[in-house]
């Protein structure tokens, strides 16, 4: 497995992936060579020690719809809030870095409620690789290994959805994003896409280091 290079390197392009430490980048999903588009950032210093020290009573998601018309930061002060009880007192800082996810996906889907799932991930079960069955989603591990995606060469298409990962090629192919970057992922329902949505799975996970990971899509 090959990690990507460090968010402090410029723009750059992995076969349908496209990376760049400026937030821009998410806006250029239209593009037609371009599967996913990567905000490489690191997160500010003290969310990150905010989030490491978040132990929770297991298993803890979070779900609920952003409507379109809803404050995007008193939404989510209230949501947050219920997220986190028995846990920590609510981080300023984690609700300003949600919020301007939230609006990156709200500006691109335009007059669509969003999905919003905040999850604690403990296990393997997302295991498998696959397209996602939407327009777009927007991913963010706040916490622990991120998603993990495969270049086109290493993935046999005409093996997908058969609930195995035989449709794998090339096992040392497999890339890996790294914690607190933002991508936004075009999903098999993107209007006028020429290629499939991007392949990618959640890494597999354990109680003893939970995943924090935050998904957009749209409702």
């Amino acid at each position: 497995m090959r990690a990507e290079p460090s968010a402090s390197r410029g723009p750059w392009r992995d076969g349908p992936v496209i990376f760049d430490p400026a937030p821009g980048v998410l806006g250029r999903l239209d593009a037609a060579d371009t599967g996913c588009a990567v905000w490489c950032r690191d997160l500010d210093p003290a969310l990150q020690r905010w989030l490491a020290g978040l132990v929770f009573p297991m298993p803890r998601q979070g779900r609920w719809t952003l409507p379109v018309d809803a404050p995007i930061a008193a939404t989510l002060r209230q949501r947050l809030s219920v997220w986190l009880l028995g846990a920590a007192p609510l981080s300023a800082h984690f609700v300003r870095d949600i919020a301007q996810i939230l609006q990156m996906a709200r500006d691109c889907l335009g007059s669509e409620a969003l999905s919003v799932r905040l999850d604690v991930v403990s296990n393997d079960g997302c295991r498998l690789f696959h397209a996602d069955r939407l327009r777009a989603r927007w991913i963010c591990t706040y916490r622990g290994p991120g998603t993990q995606w495969l270049p086109d060469a290493a993935v046999d298409y005409a093996g997908i959805a058969q609930g195995t990962n035989d449709h794998v090629r090339d096992w040392t192919a497999v890339r890996q994003l790294q914690a607190g970057w933002v991508a936004a992922l075009r999903g098999d329902q993107w209007p006028g896409a020429v290629r499939p949505g991007l392949l990618h799975r959640s890494p597999p996970a354990s109680p003893a280091q939970p995943r924090i990971v935050l998904a957009v899509d749209a409702a």
